[in-house]
């Protein structure tokens, strides 16, 4: 191209990897702040900027600095405004990551009471955010075709002989999806209903868990909820020496009970 349609203000400059020098300086006219650059041999593409806030592919070789427009301008080149991701946003990112390798539980009915089965989540699969240096565990379920109620899921620490000593600070805990975080608007994690209750006023869970004192209760309701999908109750362990948790969960209707139980309440 001739010199006078050349802007040095808005310049390509090839550098030499071998000797740190300028080897070229391609400058064009009327392109605008210039965003990414791709090469490859004798062809350079780039994405400039335009009037009217619009960018366009360019492409031209080397030898002759000649380019052309690839395509019309379709992109608002305004930089994004960017804010920092907050601690949930973060969280949410990070469990979304996990997700897919947490381990598959499903609901089970104790064949010897009855009740929906208490199940042990194994410590040894949790995960480490090293943003608050809490270990992540998870239940991971997926309801049946047919769920026709709403779930209701209760917790507590699985306290042993050895570890009746421990105790620990309130448990975080939430419910997602593999598609998206699961937040919910009322501030218990998803969750419609939240119940903090002590052991000694249901003997037969009490006995259950000899070393535990208290436990929660969690329900979400059915229309906030997708048969066939899978979901998982996340838990935020604080402490290196946490024992662990101990789960029971099924579906609150008569389907419900009859495949998986009532919830251990008595």
């Amino acid at each position: 191209e001739p010199a006078s349609l050349y802007d040095r203000s808005t310049a390509i400059t090839e550098i030499s990897s071998l000797s740190n020098k300028i080897v070229a300086c391609y400058a064009f006219k009327n392109i605008g702040f210039i965003y990414w650059i791709g090469s490859k041999s004798n062809d350079v593409w780039f994405v400039a900027g335009l009037t009217g806030n619009k960018t366009r592919l360019f492409h031209f070789q080397k030898t002759g600095a000649e380019f052309e427009s690839q395509l019309p301008p379709i992109i608002d080149n305004t930089p994004p405004k960017l804010a920092p991701l907050t601690y949930d946003q973060a969280r949410k990112n990070f469990l979304l990551a996990c997700f897919s390798i947490f381990v598959p539980s499903s609901f089970q009915k104790d064949a010897a009471n009855g009740f929906a089965q208490l199940q042990i989540i194994p410590i040894k699969n949790r995960y480490k955010w090293t943003v608050d240096e809490a270990s992540y565990v998870a239940f991971k379920f997926t309801l049946p075709s047919w769920n026709d109620g709403d779930l209701k899921f209760l917790f507590a620490i699985n306290k042993t002989e050895q570890t009746k000593d421990f105790t620990s600070s309130k448990t975080q805990f939430g419910l997602m999806s593999a598609d998206g975080y699961f937040n919910g608007t009322n501030g218990l994690g998803g969750f419609d209903n939240y119940q903090h209750a002590e052991l000694k006023n249901y003997p037969m869970l009490q006995k259950m868990l000899p070393y535990s004192h208290t436990f929660d209760i969690l329900e979400v309701k059915k229309n906030h909820l997708q048969p066939g999908k899978t979901y998982a109750i996340w838990f935020a362990l604080k402490e290196e020496n946490h024992p662990g948790l101990v789960v029971a969960a099924t579906i609150d209707s008569q389907t419900g009970t009859n495949e998986f139980g009532m919830l251990p309440l008595k």
